[in-house]
């Protein structure tokens, strides 16, 4: 008889157009019945190649179906076709695999393109390149993003292991894997050009590749060369609308309350909004030779690896500056109008205004100006106490600042590798492993900050906020001129004709603020050799293979930081505050201010700007000058300051002053040194005398972690010597003070003439260190409470095994069960580990000395006695262990046809050791004075026990029934339900002490769930794919999760709604050689919204309001 065969696989070179026609035709007869006829001879009609879709996901299903354990892969084909910009976005395909767009410490902060991946509702994952380590500087993983999809030949997501895998992965391994000369027929030239376009940006960025491969056979044996290089520019905008922290008031004061009467009310400061520009750079290049003899004895692969990024971004805010303590409580409706509450008293609308309770300083210019010392009179404007009252309470704007943000990052990574494979006989195979990385992090954020005081008409009640700014004066300068003008024509003033509609882009509005640094230089450097035997076993009836290795690594971290640098430039609370006019020459020369347009801010209808949508701030062209340290303090260009002012310049500026240690300070560097030690054995096996074939392997592992660490602890400094000599103790006077004892002092001071009366002793700049706690504590309180920082090293030891069993059963040709059971573990993130702790104390300051006994009413705020309560730390933990998991997988796979399956599977994780955030006692010595104190030290600690479990389902089908173009359809879809329990998110299962006092409740932090885990994911992908044509549109969905349970500044939970995300491509095969695609993003212009929980009754109220562009990817490659 005669057999006939077919052949499936991805092409080296283009395929003919005989071949496509006849695709649809040759995917029908893999399914049909095999016609047996008379002749036994074995013919090979056709090799049919198939490209596109299709033969990304028959790849994909293989390398699952032919797995060792339970792993989801994507083909390189595959990530080309996906409407998704990176390796990341691609990955929110796989069942169980979501990212993250919002930063979880502080997510006011948007990723366009994400952040973060988790796998089955954990961030704890692995990431290798090629089955080895791969990582960024300041971290245990790669940020998966700043990987070019070009660069790979597929990406393999391993869910559970076998004991031969490196450990590390709890939530999953993520495998790049780079392309091999090997791995195609002779030569392959292809290149890549396109452009993304952004619908905010409305510009275009270039993105290349270009890839040679190649392999030449001789005398000597084989030789293979593949050279592939890529570039891309990726800008994005998006938007951002945050509100406030939502504080407590008492329902009797505000206009609008009445109905929740004896009860309370929340309600925000005010919104911020933020436009944020990013600019984004990928490098990267592959270069990979292999050499394999001509017995086949031997085979060499050496490989160089190139990732390299940058993520740079602008950002300019209106962020409102009025503190978000209950003593800060000092919103009111504005005037007579009255506030809209939802039925659990949240904040809905209203006009928003400062009250104030007295005067405040802002205003106040310089010595030497030539007008008045103050500005204008106390701007606050008498208005009612609440609704129905008559004067009383002075109202006007709260402080809003104008930032101007530049944010550099650039990542850096060189991998190097040797792999020696020697097979000397069928039996024995023996693999020879070395890999060096190097790798870098460089990040440089400078942020200058204008002031500027602002009303607020906002409203929350709908599906995204609505917001008028409004000037503070709101007519009351223009219709009372001569109250105000101080006797001074200005522009924006009285002699403007546009008046106070002005306000917003008159430059005699604003006040300059602040500045703030920081810099981080980290590198991380490791060198790893592993060693593997395979000895196939071929007189067992059930052992098929015995593997063993070992491995031994050492990783080497150093994280250095500079201090975050902050300083007043002339703050409006303080005297001698100056305005932008006050500097308009240097403003002028140096391009110092400039104006930003909102016009088009959410894409409009969010944000009215009276005057014309207009904003004044530092240029960015001034503030990455202050970044690279082009202008420091003594320059012409350096900005002036007020008598209050403390802005020196940035840490720049410092750099290459210290020979050693450059802008850096010794305190602010640390070291990590891990040593990585591990052995295993595994046993494949297999039973063929069942009615099914059972397959599988188990193994154990042994792994010893070495961990040293150095860095310093700096030690708290109430002392403030640094100030000045106003703050150090006059003659006669010894610590520890006692409040009777300033006050004998003082008034000496008073009967001596040198002052009025005591009040102004106690009000004196001469005075200051009477009013300072720090000499009222008593002697080694004082002597810890020096500022000083004390190198320390620590060292710790773990070792575990970690056994797995793996289970695979043939049911029947197209369906297979799977099921595994394994041990496995994840080391800490490296900054979590560092030996870095910053100490602070909280204080109980008994005051009460009255400034004047004539005058009960008066009392200074000057200590009558002062002790320690506690002392804090927040460091990190060089002692915290890895976290352990149990991990249980079953699942049933049918593969029903050709590319289309139908799986299921269940898993279940029993977690330890998990990473929690809690405090510890530590002793801590002071280094200059020796005094050792019990120190609470906040950071992350090993937990309790916790379980994760879930189910996911997964279908792919192309529909070859259907008639004719009809049947180039196919569809994926997938669905992940997760659920944990008993995993806390903080030892105490409440918040932060030292954050506690801000608001009167604190949310149980047991009612919230793991950050990043939605309980439920999906995905669905409609495909088409006829002739010359590729389709695809892909739309992911995941309902809400937890972003933090602490909120960097309200210390609340945050969490972000349902959010779902559609994307979309075509490609045209124009010719055997050229193809062109366009790829669509964000089609249905999704917003990212998070909300705030603010009470143990889980009320939610909402934080911010994410957008982000539209956009399109066109591209042409081409093929040789």
């Amino acid at each position: 008889m005669t057999r006939f065969r077919q052949k499936y696989s991805t092409p080296p070179f283009p395929m003919s157009k005989i071949c496509r026609s006849l695709l649809a035709a040759c995917v029908a007869a893999a399914g049909a019945p095999v016609v047996v006829q008379a002749q036994e001879t074995e013919q090979v009609i056709e090799e049919v190649v198939v490209r596109g879709a299709r033969a990304s996901l028959r790849n994909a299903q293989e390398i699952k179906r032919d797995a060792d354990t339970f792993v989801d892969a994507i083909s390189a084909l595959d990530i080309g076709a996906l409407p998704d910009r990176s390796v990341l976005e691609a990955m929110q395909r796989i069942p169980g695999v979501s990212i993250e767009r919002v930063a979880s410490g502080w997510p006011d902060y948007f990723s366009v393109e994400g952040r973060g991946v988790a796998i089955r509702g954990m961030s704890a994952t692995r990431s290798e390149f090629n089955g080895r380590d791969a990582f960024h500087a300041s971290g245990r993983g790669l940020s998966f993003g700043d990987v070019a999809p070009e660069l790979l030949a597929g990406v393999n997501i391993y869910k559970n292991q076998t004991a031969d895998m490196i450990e590390g992965g709890i939530g999953g391994t993520v495998s790049l894997i780079t392309r091999k000369p090997f791995d195609q027929e002779g030569q392959m030239i292809s290149f890549n050009a396109g452009g993304r376009w952004g619908d905010l940006n409305m510009d275009w960025t270039p993105e290349t590749s270009g890839l040679y491969s190649n392999r030449w056979e001789t005398s000597s044996g084989e030789f293979g060369l593949l050279i592939q290089a890529q570039t891309s520019e990726r800008e994005a905008i998006s938007n951002a609308v945050h509100i406030n922290p939502y504080v407590p008031y008492g329902a009797w004061a505000l206009a609008g309350a009445e109905s929740f009467s004896g009860g309370q009310v929340m309600v925000p400061s005010g919104a911020n909004f933020t436009q944020k520009e990013d600019e984004n750079t990928t490098d990267g290049g592959v270069i990979s030779f292999q050499w394999r003899d001509i017995d086949n004895k031997y085979l060499l692969t050496a490989e160089y690896i190139r990732s390299a990024s940058t993520y740079n971004f602008w950002q300019n805010w209106l962020r409102y500056d009025g503190g978000t303590s209950i003593s800060s409580r000092n919103t009111r409706a504005y005037g007579d109008t009255q506030f809209q509450f939802d039925d659990n008293g949240v904040f809905q609308s209203g006009l928003l205004a400062h009250a104030n309770w007295g005067w405040r300083a802002n205003g106040m210019i310089g010595p030497g100006a030539t007008e008045p010392n103050t500005r204008y009179v106390n701007p606050y404007i008498p208005r009612p106490w609440y609704y129905g009252d008559v004067g009383g309470m002075s109202q006007f704007g709260h402080d809003f600042t104008t930032q101007t943000e530049r944010n550099e990052t650039s990542r850096k990574l060189d991998d190097i590798s040797l792999n020696f494979v020697w097979t000397p006989n069928d039996s024995w195979t023996v693999e020879f492993d070395y890999q060096n990385i190097d790798a870098t992090q460089k990040q440089d954020i400078n942020l200058m900050s204008a002031t500027v005081p602002a009303m607020q008409l906002l409203n929350v009640s709908g599906n995204k906020p609505s917001l008028e700014l409004i000037s503070p004066w709101n007519g009351e300068r223009d219709n009372n001129p001569a109250a105000y003008n101080n006797g001074v024509n200005r522009a924006g003033w009285t002699g403007d004709p546009l008046g106070d509609s002005n306000y917003f882009q008159d430059p005699t509005s604003y006040s300059m603020d602040s500045a703030w640094d920081i810099f981080g230089r980290d590198q991380g450097d490791s060198d790893a050799f592993r060693v593997d035997a395979d000895y196939a076993v071929n007189d067992s009836s059930w052992i098929t293979n015995i593997k063993f290795g070992a491995r031994r690594g050492e990783r080497e971290q150093l994280l250095r930081d500079a201090p975050v640098r902050w300083g007043a430039i002339s703050p409006n609370w303080a005297a001698g505050a100056l305005y932008m006019d006050h500097v308009a020459d240097q403003g002028a020369a140096y391009n110092m201010f400039e104006a930003t347009s909102w016009s088009n801010f959410h894409r409009g209808g969010v944000l009215d700007i009276a005057g014309g949508n207009q904003l004044l701030g530092f240029s960015r062209d001034y503030v990455q000058r202050m970044l690279d340290g082009a202008i420091c303090s003594g320059d012409p260009a350096f900005v002036q300051t007020s008598p209050a002012g403390t802005w020196d310049g940035g840490n720049r500026c410092r750099e290459g002053v210290d020979s050693r240690y450059g802008m850096f300070y010794e305190d602010g560097i640390s070291s990590t040194v891990e040593t990585n030690t591990a052995a295993y054995v595994r046993l494949d096996w297999e039973l063929d005398n069942l009615p099914r074939r059972v397959a599988g392997n188990f193994g154990l592992r042994y792994v010893e972690l070495d961990r040293k660490a150095t860095g310093f602890v700096r030690s708290p400094g109430l002392d403030q010597f640094w100030a000045g000599t106003n703050y150090m103790l006059p003659a006669g006077q010894t610590a520890p003070l006692t409040g009777p004892g300033v006050l004998a002092y003082a008034q000496g001071q008073v009967d001596a003439g040198n002052y009025a009366q005591l009040d102004d002793f106690y009000n004196s700049d001469d005075s200051l260190w009477a009013r300072q706690a720090f000499w009222y504590l008593n002697d080694a309180d004082r002597a810890f409470a020096t500022e000083s920082s004390m190198a320390q090293s620590a060292s710790s030891k773990y070792t575990d095994w970690l056994p797995s069993l793996n289970v695979k059963v043939e049911l029947s040709d197209r369906l297979l069960g799977r099921f595994a059971v394994s041990k496995a573990m994840a080391q800490p993130t490296m900054s979590r580990i560092q030996n870095k702790i910053g100490t602070s104390a909280e204080l109980d300051v008994v005051q009460g000395i009255p400034a004047d006994p004539t005058n009960a009413a008066r009392w200074e705020t000057a200590p009558q006695s002062a002790s320690v309560i506690r002392w804090e730390g927040v460091g990190g933990n060089p002692f915290l262990e890895p976290m352990e998991s149990v991990q249980w997988d079953a699942s049933l796979e049918w593969y029903f046809a050709d590319a289309s399956s139908l799986t299921g599977g269940v898993f279940y994780k029993d977690l330890s050791n998990f990473f929690i955030y809690g405090s510890n006692p530590q002793q801590i010595t002071n280094g200059s004075t020796g005094q050792t104190q019990t120190v609470l030290v906040e950071s992350q600690i090993n937990g309790e026990e916790g379980k994760m479990y879930g189910y996911e389902l997964a279908y792919t089908q192309f529909f070859d029934m259907l008639p004719s173009f009809w049947n180039g359809l196919g569809m994926q879809a997938n669905y992940t339900w997760i659920e944990a329990s008993g995993v806390p998110a903080h030892v105490d299962g409440s918040a932060m002490s030292q954050y506690a006092w801000n608001y009167a409740e604190v949310v149980n932090l047991d009612t919230v769930p793991l950050e990043g885990q939605s309980e439920h994911t999906a995905n669905l992908v409609l495909m088409y794919q006829k002739y010359d044509w590729q389709a695809r549109l892909a739309y992911n969905w995941r309902s809400e999760y937890l972003v933090s349970y602490r909120d960097g500044i309200t210390n609340l939970p945050v969490w972000q709604d349902d959010s779902g995300v559609m994307d979309a491509s075509v490609i045209w095969d124009v010719t055997d050689n050229v193809t062109l695609s366009i790829q669509a993003n964000n089609l249905l212009d999704t917003e990212s919204n998070l909300s705030y929980v603010l009470d143990n009754g889980g009320t939610r109220a909402g934080k911010s309001w994410f957008i982000a562009e539209r956009s399109a990817i066109a591209s042409v490659r081409l093929r040789f």
